[in-house]
């Protein structure tokens, strides 16, 4: 089974990882399942990441870019690209992925979301520590499993690449829908994955050798400030609708190791585990 799928991103002044994700897509382009690319560069100022973007549009009869004066961020960005897509599948891109296996991707892309409550596939091959998830060890998607056609079920799966039916958003009758108070990053991927959960959904993740992801590092301080803020953010939002299935830990170590100063996170510890 199969279907057009709409491929999505955001760009932000990372020319060369972009040339690299693009050279990875090519045969994409040129695969007729692929409806179309929808680009929207989040304010960058980058000369050369524009005139590659535009070179793009004009040479390219699939791709579309939005440009934006301002940085919307990754969830109201993503918003924006979701609502314009018109494929029956979407796949959701960070601009510096690297589709290792083009033919296998698609391949197991569809056999995903084709099993039975199966919403959305991601990709393993990546660590971030920083992820802000109800049960943390589950989104460490670096143990994906060795053979490229497997799949793993989680609980949560980073946001670098999502796939998942159109149908399912709510512009078109379904419940998903990327919350904008996430802003301007970290906190909805988690978000999309527990509206997914409670609509009865499952979530997964591919096997190694399709995709590959660089982990961008961040300024501990100012990510520290922002995490803070989306987790609670994201704990008022669902602790209360939490059914028997969700678990909610914290891990106090990494962040006393990591983010000492996070006081606020660590004192709301009766959010965090549940009686």
């Amino acid at each position: 089974m199969s279907g057009s799928i709409s491929i999505v991103m955001l760009t932000y002044n990372n020319f060369e990882k972009f040339m690299r994700c693009m050279s990875s897509m090519f045969l994409l382009i040129t695969d007729d399942r692929i409806k179309e690319f929808i680009i929207l560069d989040n304010g960058s100022y980058q000369v050369e990441l524009k005139q590659f973007l535009a070179s793009l549009e004009n040479q390219i009869k699939k791709f579309r870019v939005i440009y934006s004066d301002v940085n919307h961020g990754i969830a109201s960005g993503r918003k924006i690209l979701y609502d314009m897509a018109q494929g029956d599948y979407i796949a959701s891109f960070d601009s510096d992925v690297v589709i290792l296996n083009p033919a296998g991707f698609l391949e197991v892309f569809y056999k995903a979301l084709n099993l039975e409550n199966m919403m959305l596939v991601g990709g393993g091959g990546g660590d971030h520590p920083y992820f802000p998830s109800m049960e943390r060890e589950n989104i460490i998607n670096h143990d994906s499993p060795d053979s490229p056609d497997q799949l793993r079920f989680v609980h949560e799966v980073a946001g670098w690449f999502h796939g998942f039916k159109t149908s399912i958003l709510k512009k078109h009758g379904g419940f998903l829908e990327m919350d904008e108070q996430f802003s301007p990053f970290w906190g909805e991927d988690s978000d999309l994955c527990v509206q997914i959960r409670l609509n009865g959904g499952k979530c997964c993740i591919m096997g190694k050798g399709l995709l590959a992801h660089q982990w961008s590092s961040c300024d501990k301080k100012e990510t520290q400030l922002t995490l803070e803020e989306q987790w609670i953010k994201f704990q008022d939002k669902w602790y209360t609708q939490f059914g028997e299935p969700f678990v909610f830990k914290m891990d106090e170590k990494f962040y006393q190791d990591n983010y000492p100063e996070s006081k606020a996170m660590l004192s709301r510890k009766e959010y965090y585990l549940k009686a």
